[in-house]
């Protein structure tokens, strides 16, 4: 079987990092390889073409290479260059890279979504990798991991919750991409928010004579004031309670803890006062606020839905457990993931990437029955 002519390096090396040349340029030809990018019988570039592509004297490169043939990933000929052996795993067709602020690390939403877009994608012959995108010690966003990782090839990635600077980077880099959600500072002008059609919500408050409406949220307040504005739009009267990202501590370690006890506080605040200044229903526009929330009601003896109507949002599998089942929003993690994949795939076939939402519906409970 003939060699084909060599492809360009699909990755670069960071001389700022610890590790050492021969290391890196070790596990991008072995990426390369593995993800299908070099196949069997093609050739490698030249050891001085690496050279001069990496900016690295030509021993960086032949070490590398040496590494490899001692996996048996390729085989140096003399005269030829370096040949692609095959291996008895399967290719990888391409990469997908998802991108995620480090407080997704473990919450149940990015947990489930993040693992249904992996079972689908690596199904279908794609490789799957999570970069979680931190902070510096001075609170600026940290983008040096990620632009190394956009120095490998990437087939597609989708960035969860993720500032501005994240999109353009994909934009420089040439990576397609597609987002499930913006982020705070980066959310469409006269956006209605996350909860998407609310007209069963409204229906609901037009049947049951709810006049007013406390909102409590915390840390994404312009997706907030589009659901405010709706609400007052179908003619409600809207009262906010809206916890900063400051009050909730950032992302910090603790910080579901004191979201929880925020909402608490909110609750035991608003209902302490005569009833008949309480609002006819409250929306809790996060789930562990709700949590707090409605610890906060039982403590003062109100009672949903006798007293006062109460709303969440949720997680469908992840619902805040109470007396009576809750009425929510409950959005669909697996559902929102299989679609991410479906979306990707497409991508991948010719179709255009499309900017897509979470997979979420009203649903009815005890707390604001018909």
């Amino acid at each position: 079987m003939k060699a084909s002519c060599a492809k360009r390096l699909p990755f670069a090396v960071n001389k700022n990092l610890a590790v050492n040349l021969s290391d890196q340029v070790a596990d991008g030809l072995r990426s390369a390889i593995l993800s299908g990018y070099y196949k069997k019988g093609e050739m490698l570039p030249k050891l001085s073409d690496m050279a001069s592509a990496l900016g690295v004297s030509m021993r960086i490169p032949r070490e590398a290479v040496a590494k490899l043939a001692a996996e048996n990933l390729v085989s140096p000929r003399q005269r030829l260059g370096c040949v692609v052996l095959g291996r008895r795993e399967a290719y990888w067709r391409g990469q997908v890279l998802a991108i995620a602020p480090v407080a997704c690390e473990g919450a149940y939403f990015a947990t489930m979504l993040f693992g249904e877009m992996r079972r689908r994608l690596v199904r279908a012959g794609y490789l799957f990798s999570l970069f979680t995108l931190d902070r510096d010690a001075n609170g600026r966003w940290n983008f040096t991991g990620l632009d190394l990782m956009l120095q490998q090839k990437q087939t597609f990635a989708v960035p969860l919750y993720c500032p501005k600077q994240v999109f353009d980077r994909l934009d420089r880099a040439g990576t397609p991409w597609s987002t499930i959600l913006y982020s705070e500072d980066f959310l469409p002008h006269g956006s209605v928010g996350y909860l998407g059609d609310m007209a069963e919500f409204l229906r609901r408050c037009a049947a049951k004579n709810v006049r007013r409406v406390l909102l409590v949220g915390c840390d994404f307040r312009e997706a907030y004031d589009g659901i405010s504005r709706t609400l007052k739009d179908a003619g409600l009267e809207v009262e906010e309670c809206f916890f900063s990202k400051a009050q909730c501590g950032g992302y910090s370690y603790g910080y579901l803890e004191r979201i929880q006890r925020l909402g608490m506080k909110a609750a035991l605040k608003r209902f302490c006062c005569e009833r008949a200044t309480w609002p006819d229903l409250v929306l809790w526009l996060d789930d562990f606020l709700a949590v707090g929330g409605l610890a906060g009601l039982q403590e003062l003896g109100v009672r949903a839905p006798d007293d006062v109507y109460a709303v969440t949002l949720a997680n469908k599998g992840f619902v805040p457990a109470y007396p009576r089942s809750l009425a929510r929003f409950e959005f669909d993690p697996v559902a929102t993931g299989a679609k991410a994949a479906e979306v990707i795939l497409g991508h991948i076939a010719g179709k255009p990437a499309e900017l897509f939402g979470f997979i979420q519906q009203y649903k009815p409970g005890e707390t604001f029955p018909d």
